[in-house]
């Protein structure tokens, strides 16, 4: 059987261990929360990472989307013959300034006509 003074010494280790024991397991805790809260603020720096990349696409899409489509009424006027190929260009080139993107000027005669001398012919009759 154990003495007053046993009891009491071994009632305070207890407690000594059972207190070392819950700072350390909420030591743990704490240390485990840091870590995921610092992994949730790298995802959602990705994340909005990820939707400005989204977000640029989408806009340069919407543009591109309209330029086809100006494209394929362009087209369909050419082939009717209500509209020439330099008056497309031109208005290409308007589409193409007014939509931000950097294309190369158009023109309406990419090769100019050159004048070719013609030889002097002699005749001898």
């Amino acid at each position: 059987m154990l003495t007053y003074k046993q009891r009491r010494t071994s009632g305070k280790l207890l407690r000594r261990r059972t207190k070392a024991g819950m700072t350390s397991a909420a030591e743990s805790i704490t240390e485990g929360l840091r870590c995921t809260c610092q992994l949730m603020v790298q995802e959602v720096e990705r994340s909005a990472n990820t939707l400005a990349t989204f977000e640029e696409s989408t806009s340069v899409l919407k543009k591109a989307k309209g330029l086809l489509k100006l494209q394929r009424k362009l087209l369909a006027a050419i082939k009717e013959g209500s509209k020439g190929h330099e008056e497309v260009a031109v208005e290409i080139q308007r589409a193409a300034v007014g939509d931000g993107l950097n294309h190369a000027p158009t023109h309406g005669n990419a090769v100019p006509q050159a004048e070719i001398p013609v030889p002097h012919v002699y005749d001898e009759l």
